[in-house]
């Protein structure tokens, strides 16, 4: 029985297998490149959609021959022939999901759906049910399985090594897709060729009234598997759009990471070589500790992490004031202050330090940093600045600007206590003798040991002054609320000077005897100014020196 072959239907299923064959490669290449549940569904799009375009090219195929008897398909056969393929195309693209795949297993793989695809064939053309049955030629039914086995192992190949063809993706997928069409439109065509109907055969499955059925078949075949073919195609475009723009987006964001990162490494870096920086939890405890930390505390980083602030605490500040500092930060303001910590080795240092709490997403801090600069230097200046200025530089002795204010103070505090008090005006005798005949070296030792044992005659609330040369001044206050005992109390501490001044005094080997005049002016409240005391006390002191040695006038 002749066969009539239709030359635009072979050409139109030609077109079908290199279509579905591009959206295949296209779906492989987006699966190799994707991970997850994404590699996943581009594997089940992408077996689908080649083993539809090889069931397509098939059926249109099989639709392009016409015998001498008129010719119908079984539906159920003819539909169930595409799950064959199917199934074939998914096993490969199954294998196609790992990045190194041994040679074995791709060529057991194309076994398999060379296979699948012969099966799908050979249950197509059963769908005829053609009577007598269809013989196949046995040469060129292996041949047609051969094939089918090859195009399969091309396929593979094509979609697992496709990549490493040194060519731009768009012609590789055109060459690719090229090549599979023509190898299974091959193996179609060629198992055609050993396709022997029998004189007087008859189509069991033709219709009648179904006469334009194959017509509508092919349009809808070519329709279906175009749309399937176009979407797929579409979709992967799309994928690949977003997937660039996602890794465009990706690096973007790696590199301001990166820059970020750089740039805190940076202010790291000039922070911790400036700055003395700690951070702590919320309880305190240190978990950070820059070099300038250590090496300031004189701990280790070792001994410095998991404790707390109070290993370099000076005991020099009161409770109130670190409870006043945590109270703060504690509700997430910054802290500012100047911090006196103590060493390992025990020697005290000063700290200018900002505490900044980190805060959570619950607007509580998590962790506290610490900021510090070491101004030890600056507050000993300040210090010596402040001792220049209020002490006398010889002997340690505040000088007449303290003097000044702490009888202002005197002054107001006997205002409000109702207690009196005392100037006494002291000048040494001989002292200029003393000068002449052994040198200033010598009269600075007296003055330095006079200011000791004044000092040491006196309580902690009263303040020796040196006014300058061989002049001292004693401000006592707090005597008593009677004027009597007042004076009985001012008569015993400077009965204890006078005694005190009396003994000998040791000078480089020396010895030397002095003594002093002291004139003694009391006050009670304010009815009294500073310059008026200090004047009436003068006055005292020089009638004392001008009575006799070591003599004292007291005035009130």
């Amino acid at each position: 029985m002749s066969i009539v072959w239709n030359i635009p239907l072979i050409a139109l299923s030609v077109l079908a297998a290199v279509i579905g064959s591009f959206t295949a490669l296209t779906h492989a290449q987006r699966m190799r490149e994707s991970h997850g549940t994404s590699a996943w569904v581009w594997m089940a799009a992408g077996g689908i959609t080649l083993g539809l375009a090889i069931w397509s090219m098939h059926f249109i195929g099989m639709l392009a021959f016409h015998l001498d008897t008129p010719i119908g398909y079984d539906l159920a056969p003819t539909l169930l022939s595409a799950l064959p393929a199917i199934a074939a195309a998914l096993l490969g693209f199954y294998v196609l999901r790992e990045p190194n795949i041994r040679m074995s297993r791709i060529l057991l793989s194309g076994l398999f759906m060379g296979g699948g695809i012969s099966v799908m064939h050979y249950t197509g053309m059963a769908a005829l049910r053609m009577s007598p049955p269809i013989r196949h030629d046995p040469l060129i039914f292996a041949l047609s399985v051969v094939i089918a086995v090859i195009a399969s192992w091309g396929a593979l190949l094509m979609m697992y090594q496709g990549e490493r063809i040194k060519m731009p993706a768009l012609p590789r997928f055109v060459l690719g897709s090229v090549i599979m069409g023509l190898a299974i439109s091959g193996m179609h065509y060629t198992a055609m060729l050993g396709a022997q109907f029998q004189p007087g055969s008859v189509c069991l499955s033709y219709a009648p009234n179904g006469r334009d059925l194959p017509v509508m078949m092919v349009a809808l075949v070519s329709l279906v598997s175009l749309l399937w073919f176009g979407g797929g195609i579409l979709a992967v475009l799309f994928d690949q759009r977003m997937a660039r723009n996602n890794a465009l987006a990706l690096a973007l964001l790696e590199r301001t990471h990166r820059q970020v990162v750089r740039d805190l490494e940076r202010q790291k870096y000039a922070l911790d070589q400036h700055s003395i920086v700690a951070i702590t939890d919320v309880r305190g405890v240190i978990t950070y500790a820059n070099d300038k930390f250590c090496a300031i505390s004189q701990y280790s980083r070792e001994e410095l992490l998991g404790q707390d602030h109070r290993l370099v605490k000076s005991g020099l500040h009161p409770k109130t004031f670190f409870r006043d500092m945590y109270r703060a930060i504690a509700s997430g303001r910054v802290w500012h202050g100047e911090i006196c910590n103590r060493a390992k080795d025990g020697h005290l240092y000063w700290v200018d330090t900002t505490i900044v709490p980190n805060l959570g997403s619950d607007g509580k801090p998590f962790q506290y940093v610490a900021i510090r600069t070491d101004v030890t230097e600056r507050k000993r200046a300040a210090e010596l600045i402040h001792h220049l200025a209020f002490y006398d530089a010889l002997t340690g002795l505040p000088n007449r600007r303290l003097l000044m204010d702490r009888l202002h103070q005197a002054l107001v505090a006997s205002v409000r206590s109702g207690q009196h008090g005392a100037v006494m005006f002291l000048d040494l005798d001989r002292f200029k003798t003393l000068n002449d005949s052994k040198g200033h070296d010598f009269g600075d030792m007296l003055l330095v040991e006079v200011a000791r044992r004044l000092q040491g005659c006196v309580r902690d609330v009263d303040t020796v002054a040196r006014l300058g040369g061989d002049e001292f001044i004693v401000v006592l206050e707090a005597l008593g609320g009677v004027e009597v005992e007042a004076a009985a109390g001012v008569a015993r501490i400077t009965e204890k000077i006078r005694t005190a001044l009396a003994q000998p005094y040791l000078l480089q080997g020396y010895e030397h005897h002095a003594s002093a005049s002291v004139g003694v002016s009391m006050f009670c409240g304010n009815r009294q100014s500073v310059d008026e005391l200090l004047i009436r006390a003068d006055k005292a002191m020089y009638l004392a020196k001008m009575a006799e040695r070591e003599a004292i006038c007291m005035t009130r």
